[in-house]
């Protein structure tokens, strides 16, 4: 037996933990850790920050399309 969706109230909740601990971890970082280079293997954790605000950015677009019904599928060579 299947289990029924979760609503979007819960799923809202979920994302919202989920990003208060994101940005307690950045904040607990300590002063310069930002800075810091990684490794050629590494990321930095500004690197990060801005992958994620990058992604962020673009799910916000994809989720504007899907509201207008224009979305047309992913294009990764964007």
């Amino acid at each position: 037996m299947s289990q029924p969706s979760p609503s979007k109230g819960s799923l809202v909740r979920e994302e919202d933990r989920a990003w208060a601990g994101f940005w307690a971890f950045v904040e607990s970082l300590p002063p310069g850790a930002l800075e810091e280079n990684g490794s050629p293997e590494r990321w930095s954790a500004r690197d990060i920050l801005a992958h994620v605000g990058s992604w962020h950015a673009e799910a916000a677009v994809m989720l504007e399309q899907l509201r207008m019904g224009t979305y047309g599928g992913w294009d990764e060579d964007r």
